[in-house]
């Protein structure tokens, strides 16, 4: 079909200004060709994480002592912190009746921190109690008598899996039978 005389007026126009539009486009400034910036990505939230650890005491494979810790925690923030004891006096010296003060119980510090490859936790647990005092020939000397200690403490590292329980740390006791396991659950928390 043969276009009409008025069809290929039209067509012969267009065809002689596309130079001239092109050409206007090529003359714009640059500003004026760049198409609308991305918009500025909104900071996230960082995540909270309620950390919920459990150290265990077990001898013979059965768990005879179990306390539970919980505190919270928020990605790329300070460290978290917990802290439950007791200071208890020492005596150092006998003439002159100094005391010094040691601090017994738990210490727990978390700090967690996001990397390419996700929450990474980085956790270290300190227990320590105060055993029985020693009996001995030193009756009436207080240095005989001051209380002993023990105590373990563990430093981990590990990638955050939401809601799974995971080891940190499993040790043995080096006075008695017993072992020590520390557990952690790392759990979201909705804003």
């Amino acid at each position: 079909m043969n276009p009409s005389p008025r069809q290929s007026r039209a067509r012969m126009a267009v065809a002689a200004c596309a130079p001239l539009f092109l050409a206007a486009a090529l003359a714009l400034p640059a500003a004026a060709q760049k198409p609308n910036p991305a918009p500025t990505p909104q900071p996230t939230p960082h995540t909270v994480y309620r950390l919920d650890y459990t150290v265990r005491q077990l001898r013979g494979g059965r768990v005879i002592n179990a306390r539970h810790y919980e505190l919270l925690a928020r990605e790329g923030s300070s460290e978290a912190t917990l802290r439950v004891g007791n200071h208890v006096p020492i005596i150092t010296g006998v003439a002159t009746g100094d005391v010094q003060y040691i601090q017994v119980g738990v210490l727990i510090t978390a700090r967690i921190l996001v990397g390419s490859r996700g929450a990474v936790l980085h956790t270290h647990v300190s227990l320590s109690t105060v055993g029985a005092r020693p009996a001995g020939n030193g009756a009436g000397n207080p240095l005989v008598n001051n209380p002993v200690t023990k105590g373990f403490s563990a430093d981990t590292t590990v990638g955050i899996v939401p809601g799974a329980t995971m080891t940190l740390a499993m040790m043995d006791d080096v006075t008695s039978n017993d072992r020590y396991q520390i557990l952690v659950t790392a759990v979201p928390q909705r804003p």
